[in-house]
């Protein structure tokens, strides 16, 4: 196992020939990890990064024998795996069981003005897991190894981040390391949306909602502890496509990681993600973009109704922009607009990393079930370290926030009251078989003491 680590003065002086990346190139920005390629001013990005060799080994089942390999090669994957490496002066094992209810049986892939296919079920390579740490109480695990291995990793204390560079050794960082400014190449004080108003009163969108539905009977359910579905629909518009270097692939899995972690958070809530489709824009827009998160939102709404919901029936579309949004906005969505015709979001994907972006998913998500931002409530607890927050905090934390206070919660309850969720307890079918909730799903009892719990804060 080799392990190299990089305190941030050494860095500086051995001036490491690295640059960051992920999937973007903007401007004189490159997002991807490439040795060879000069650092320059990169160097105080990351304040300690270790190189680590991770490990990986697929279990197909426990008759068949394995033996542990160093990642080369993805094209193989299995229901479980484990993943081992040393950083930080610890031994990490993520033991991993495959997100088998990321897409829905009837996902499809689209590009272009003229509806192009580019894949549907058959065609894809499912390599989204979910996890824990060995070992670690209340860790949590969402990474893919499509292209190696990449993503967000909580072992209960602290948030780490995982990505491949263009050899065998993967790049390992705790995310409260990042430079803030450097990283981000914005300002901190970063909201994730300002000004949160829904199009209509509560009562409006619930009388649409009702007629949107054409309510229909519905067995007596406990609305709390049964799982719900989204069914979502992401869309890349054509700047993000520009972002990621006009690479179709590269672009749909930056969504399927996104959306891969933002199931992870939403899990506990017993609220499940399933992609539908997702559709690229790689020649042009379909809606005008605009750097006004609110004008850019309307424009989307008025698409979904007019021509996506006709093609792919959907409780939820979000659409990420490589457009950067103005007055330090990174999203938009309309409150307490799920299952509604305007159940949609903007989401700028403004992170090197998928997890902060997913963050920022994660939160305008939040705004759909009815949750407001804690800042704006009374009396809200979020149990969690100061740097990382809640999901539903109005500002952009120094780490991803993964957990949803009291008031999110209640905000949830209401939601689920007035009957506005009834799109979500439609059971999809997934691609991949086996019940969607997977191995992290909590037993009905303890999701509904779990619940009473955080009521009461």
């Amino acid at each position: 196992m080799v392990v190299i680590s990089f305190p941030f003065n050494v860095f500086l002086k051995l001036q490491l020939l690295l640059q960051f990346t992920n999937c973007f190139e903007e401007k004189n920005r490159s997002w991807t990890w490439k040795s060879g390629d000069i650092l320059a001013s990169k160097t105080n990005q990351v304040l300690n990064l270790q190189y680590v060799s991770p490990r990986l080994k697929y279990i197909s089942g426990e008759s068949k024998p394995w033996e542990p390999r160093i990642l080369d090669d993805q094209a193989e994957t299995a229901e479980n795996a484990e993943i081992t490496f040393t950083a930080f002066q610890q031994n990490f094992t993520l033991d991993l069981y495959q997100n088998r209810g990321l897409f829905a049986s009837r996902y499809l892939e689209r590009r272009g003005h003229f509806n192009d296919f580019v894949a549907n079920g058959r065609n894809i390579n499912h390599c989204f897991y979910h996890g824990t740490v060995r070992g670690r109480e209340r860790s949590t695990v969402s990474l893919s190894t499509c292209e190696g291995i990449e993503g967000l990793i909580n072992d209960g204390l602290t948030s780490y981040y995982i990505e491949p560079t263009d050899h065998s050794y993967h790049l390992f960082y705790r995310l409260k390391d990042l430079n803030f400014n450097e990283y981000y190449s914005a300002e901190q004080g970063m909201l994730h949306d300002r000004g949160i108003q829904a199009m209509d009163s509560p009562r409006q969108i619930f009388n649409k909602s009702i007629a949107d539905l054409k309510t229909r009977r519905r067995t007596r359910r406990d609305v709390f502890t049964e799982t719900k579905y989204v069914e979502l629909v992401i869309i890349n518009d054509h700047k993000q496509f520009e972002a990621c270097g006009k690479n179709l692939t590269k672009t749909n899995l930056r969504a399927k990681q996104i959306a891969n972690i933002v199931d992870a958070i939403f899990k506990p809530l017993n609220v499940r993600v399933a992609l539908v489709a997702m559709e690229t824009w790689d020649v042009a827009d379909k809606v005008k973009a605009d750097d006004d998160a609110e004008t850019y939102l309307s424009n989307l709404i008025k698409y979904r109704k007019r021509n996506l919901l006709r093609r792919h029936p959907n409780d939820a579309t979000k659409l990420l922009t490589g457009v950067s949004l103005k007055d330090s906005v990174r999203g938009k969505a309309q409150i307490m607009t799920i299952c509604t015709r305007q159940s949609a979001g903007v989401i700028q994907d403004y992170s090197r990393n998928a997890a902060f972006t997913a963050n920022t998913f994660a939160h305008e998500l939040g705004h759909l079930f009815g949750m407001y931002h804690d800042e704006d409530l009374p009396r809200c607890v979020c149990n969690t370290r100061n740097s990382r927050g809640c999901v539903m905090s109005e500002h952009v934390g120094r780490e991803p926030a993964t957990e949803f206070s009291n008031c999110s919660l209640k905000g949830l309850e209401e939601t689920l009251s007035r009957g506005l969720g009834s799109c979500l307890f439609n059971v999809p079918r997934t691609l991949f078989g086996g019940p969607v909730c997977g191995d992290g799903c909590w037993k009905r009892r303890g999701v509904r003491l779990w619940y009473r719990a955080r009521m009461r804060r």
